[in-house]
């Protein structure tokens, strides 16, 4: 059976069920947690105009639940995503941001902020706040081959923009073989986290390291 706060589509009936069980639903706590469990099922249906929807939600969850922090940085980098994929890359670097900060806050509960904060950070070219890109890279162990290829991308630019050729391609050459692994670390989920397809930007960025 279905559960209702993980509806994969969004029909008038499926709006209707979910709202009327949410009515019911006891405790603010779990009222937050099935409006952010809600837009992350939608959004990962991959199905643009259901985008919406969880942007809807996530606005309801800011708007009922002003004071709540477990689910926050969730929520903010979720949004962040939704505006990250429709190009809207200023408007997704402050949602990223404040959940980066979020993670600092409750640092039990990683959204993902702690990457592609500092993602952005180089994709837009703030040179200013590379510093800070840096310090949340250093925030989180880098367990999985994502997380390597990632954070090591990211440095690897940084280095080639700051000057320091050896170290871009230190990191650059870390980043190419943590997208080549086949396995993670983790033996009961030794695929989890691979790297199934390379970022465009930070590839291109990183081809123009010699």
């Amino acid at each position: 059976m279905n559960e209702w706060y993980r509806k994969q589509t969004w029909t008038k009936e499926d709006e209707e069920d979910f709202f009327q069980h949410l009515k019911r639903a006891r405790g603010e706590f779990h009222k937050a947690q099935y409006l952010k469990i809600q837009a992350v099922t939608l959004y990962e249906t991959r199905y643009e105009p259901y985008y919406d929807v969880s942007l809807a939600l996530l606005d309801q969850y800011f708007h009922d639940f002003p004071d709540e922090q477990d689910f926050r940085a969730d929520c903010l980098h979720l949004y962040g995503r939704i505006l990250y994929v429709r190009k809207l890359y200023d408007k997704a670097f402050v949602c990223y941001r404040e959940a980066a900060y979020q993670e600092l806050k409750v640092p039990t509960l990683i959204s993902g902020a702690w990457l592609d904060y500092p993602k952005l950070i180089v994709q837009l070219k703030r040179t200013d706040l590379y510093d800070e890109a840096e310090r949340f890279l250093k925030t989180q162990h880098w367990i999985l081959p994502f997380h390597l290829y990632t954070a090591n991308a990211v440095l690897a630019v940084i280095c080639h923009e700051r000057g320091d050729i050896d170290a871009a391609r230190r990191h650059k050459q870390l980043s190419h073989e943590a997208a080549a692994m086949q396995r993670s670390v983790l033996r009961k989920h030794p695929h989890l986290g691979l790297v199934e397809e390379k970022d465009e930007f930070l590839e291109a960025a990183m081809a123009e390291i010699p």
